[in-house]
């Protein structure tokens, strides 16, 4: 970002508490634009507490949810060196401000765990929440509004996850990285302190949900079963990854086709397998089934009525 032109100076003095950045212990992924086209966004009015922070990590839809990662540690956050042209004369002009590069270290993650920051890598539209040491919450804040704060824009492809296998002398690790946009100002970096929020994001509460798969058959117009297992190390040992415990009220039922929620009669549980029984569908029909208890989620499952 070159200088800009004019403006009137600033004065230079400086509060009595300044809110200083630190690098981040853990962090939040979460999309830019929520599942409406609207911004994400955190609100001044907006209490962040423990059912302020629940409700983003059980939001129904993956573009409105928050995604929390790590702790980290060995964490690097770098500033690269400012672009200039060099001219003739021995004289520079600034062309382009360093970009924030964030290195950290996830310690005693497994290999499968990058498949799900994977996940994350192409999508153009993602931004970044920081907490630090002190429980701060690191977010954006434009000039123009400053009723609001928004994640911090993430370079679109900078995102990496590389494994380091354990060994003799180290623990198994992945890192990961990613570069802030080259739009970021650092400047407008806003540090919410630990004193403004009643939450604790470095807590082991605040954690990313297990995504589950449902494994549905026996399907008629009023019943269908589903098998619901882990989606995380190996699908293959089904006996450890089945999913036990969930109840009628942990799922929600819905008729795709016809746009309306679907009360369920009954649900039954036998070692994992759940039987659904809900009033008649047409044939032809596609339900949607979601379910969530405990940092387990179950996303979209789709079911046809024979």
């Amino acid at each position: 970002m070159s200088c800009c032109s004019g403006g009137n100076f600033k004065n230079t003095g400086t509060p009595a508490n300044q809110k200083v950045l630190k690098d981040f212990k853990k962090l939040t992924l979460l999309g830019l634009f929520k599942a409406d086209g609207s911004r994400a966004s955190v609100s001044n009015t907006d209490t962040i507490d423990a059912t302020f922070v629940n409700g983003k990590l059980q939001e129904p839809d993956r573009l409105d949810r928050w995604y929390p990662v790590g702790e980290f540690t060995n964490v690097e956050m770098t500033v690269a060196d400012t672009t200039f042209e060099d001219k003739s004369d021995g004289t520079r002009s600034k062309l382009l401000t360093g970009i924030v590069t964030f290195t950290g270290q996830l310690e005693g993650y497994s290999n499968k765990y990058i498949e799900k920051l994977n996940s994350f890598a192409c999508n153009s539209e993602l931004g970044v929440l920081g907490h630090t040491s002190c429980n701060d919450l690191v977010a954006y804040l434009e000039k123009g509004d400053d009723t609001k704060i928004f994640p911090i824009p993430i370079s679109p492809q900078s995102m990496d996850s590389t494994l380091m296998f354990q060994a003799d002398a180290q623990t198994g690790k992945i890192m990961f990285s990613f570069q802030f946009s080259r739009l970021v100002k650092l400047e407008d970096i806003y540090v919410l302190p630990n004193s403004a929020l009643d939450y604790n994001f470095l807590s082991k509460a605040y954690k990313g949900n297990l995504d589950l798969i449902a494994n549905s058959g026996n399907i008629t117009d009023t019943s269908f079963q589903s098998l619901l297992i882990i989606d995380f190390d190996s699908r293959f040992e089904l006996a450890t990854n089945k999913v036990e415990g969930f109840t009628l009220a942990d799922f929600d039922l819905f008729n795709v086709t016809t746009g309306l929620p679907i009360a369920i009669t009954s649900v039954t549980e036998t070692a994992g397998i759940y039987d659904f029984v809900f009033p008649a569908q047409t044939s032809g029909n596609v339900l949607r089934l979601r379910a969530y208890k405990n940092f387990k989620q179950l996303d979209d499952t789709l079911i046809n009525i024979p």
